[in-house]
């Protein structure tokens, strides 16, 4: 995976988080990324409440640092280690 851009914006409208599936509101500050894996270009939304969770997953090599984080690897990691947030956040979706 190549990284192209990575940064801090304030969304122009409505985006679903890639990490956890939370809509991202208008106005809202996240992270945004654009990535190239495997000769597919691909733009990446993670909301805030995902930020420390996602560092902890990459801390215990729980995801594959090479190829990233897939919402499923972060819904089990979520589930395996914090499953009463994990059960709080689904019930919010």
């Amino acid at each position: 995976m190549n990284t192209l851009a990575d940064r801090r914006v304030k969304a122009r409208k409505p985006h679903v988080c890639d990490t956890c599936g939370k809509v991202i509101q208008k106005g809202e500050e996240y992270r945004y990324s654009k990535h190239e894996y495997d000769g597919t270009l691909y733009d990446w939304h993670s909301c805030d409440r995902c930020a420390n969770y996602v560092s902890e997953c990459f801390d215990m090599d729980y995801c594959d640092s090479d190829c990233g984080l897939t919402e499923e690897t972060f819904w089990e990691f979520m589930n395996d280690y914090h499953p009463e947030i994990a059960a709080k956040w689904l019930s919010l979706i």
